[in-house]
């Protein structure tokens, strides 16, 4: 993932504005949000590696010098005797995670955006203006003034104007004439990087009928919406199976570890040897089996508390983002309005997962992959009511707390 130069040149070789017909895929939008959010992903990455080689090395260390078959200089054997085998063999398992973590991080961003009712594929139009960029799809309408994006990124297939680790105007490189293609993309990353300019899209009047809340967005509520959002069924599903699959392959891993050593050991074993490591490896893994378990459940029952902390940690790291002012959502029978910042969204209610209550905040999960979260106090009785009534003649799932 690259970052183009944010030198512009004077003049673009086409005249503006330039309108682009795109086709987009899930794929497209998975490597794109990956594309965005790189900084924390490659910070993840790096923290893999070196912390999980870290703990690997302390603890193999540790449980040599507990050893009574070793001598106490345990660094000497680590470096020059046979354990150095066995410490690469445990460091194995996180060197070939921290290899494939590109690969697992693509896969879990495809499911992570089609539980979040992302489509398989689409067709989307793109206008680019002095102003910012109008994409046009299905349902969705949004305008994007270019202060508002945070950089442009670019991958071997994508541009990415990213306004948010997962919101991102994606614009294919094979939609761009060759020709301009370089000089386009540094003249948007000089428009992203220069102060803000342009006229401010007017809120536009709202029928009788329509609720219209004027709302802020701050890291606890985004917190408090991501967290609801996890804890759906889909989610909930997928993280019992992740927590299983970890207490069953964490639980085989020290009898197979134990194999391990069986079979590089390069001393002929004898056979009673052998029986005694087969009735070892019995008590050793229904031992390994309870205390995971034990572990893992305890884990499973803090989940959402855990899942909350990191999603306040990742968007206290965006906090610019939740500085763009107050934000306007009008729901309307036709649709939603969202408007902040001089950016300006228009989804229509098919576009809308569903309408949650928290004991704290009305959510609503958007198939872009965004969700809204506003105060329950931002709303009186009665523009609830309407709020709820609207969604379920749109047919739109609704829970209430």
């Amino acid at each position: 993932m690259t970052q183009p130069s944010p030198a512009a040149p004077v003049s673009l070789p086409i005249p503006l504005p330039l309108t682009l017909h795109i086709n987009l895929t899930l794929d497209d939008m998975a490597e794109a949000t990956l594309a965005a959010a790189h900084p924390e992903m490659a910070r993840n990455r790096q923290h893999m590696l070196t912390r999980g080689l870290t703990v690997v090395l302390a603890a193999f260390i540790v449980i040599m010098g507990l050893s009574s078959g070793f001598s106490p200089t345990v660094l000497f054997h680590v470096v020059w005797g046979t354990p150095l085998l066995y410490l690469l063999l445990c460091m194995a398992p996180i060197i070939l995670l921290w290899v494939l973590h590109p690969r697992l991080a693509m896969r879990g961003m495809r499911t992570m955006l089609r539980d979040g009712g992302v489509r398989e594929a689409w067709a989307a139009t793109l206008q680019i203006t002095e102003e910012g960029i109008t994409s046009t799809e299905p349902d969705r309408t949004t305008f994007v003034p270019w202060h508002r994006f945070r950089s442009v990124d670019e991958t071997p297939r994508l541009v990415v104007c990213a306004l948010w680790p997962y919101e991102s105007t994606i614009l294919p490189k094979a939609a761009i004439p060759a020709d301009i293609a370089p000089a386009l993309i540094s003249w948007m990353a000089a428009q992203i990087a220069a102060p803000a300019a342009g006229a401010t899209p007017e809120i536009p009047p709202a029928p009788e009928t329509a609720v219209r809340v004027t709302h802020s967005l701050t890291p606890d509520d985004y917190a408090e919406a991501l967290t609801w959002q996890r804890d759906q069924p889909a989610a909930r599903r997928r993280t019992r199976r992740h927590y299983m699959l970890f207490w069953v392959l964490g639980s085989l891993l020290l009898p197979l570890f134990i194999l391990l050593l069986v079979l590089t050991d390069p001393r002929p074993m004898e056979w009673e040897k052998i029986t005694f490591l087969a009735e070892r490896m019995v008590p050793d893994l229904l031992r390994n089996t309870l205390v995971l378990g034990v572990a893992t459940f305890g884990f499973y029952l803090f989940r959402r508390r855990m899942a909350a902390r990191a999603a306040r940690k990742m968007a206290t790291r965006n906090a610019a983002q939740f500085d763009a002012g107050p934000i306007t959502t009008t729901f309307a029978p036709d649709g939603i309005t969202i408007v902040q910042g001089g950016a300006m969204s228009r989804y229509g209610w098919p576009m809308v997962m569903a309408l949650g209550e928290t004991l704290s905040h009305v959510l609503v999960p958007l198939r872009s992959y965004g969700i809204l979260a506003i105060l329950r106090e931002d709303l009186d009785p009665a523009a609830r009511q309407r709020l709820l009534d609207m969604a379920r003649a749109a047919g739109v799932p609704t829970t209430e707390a």
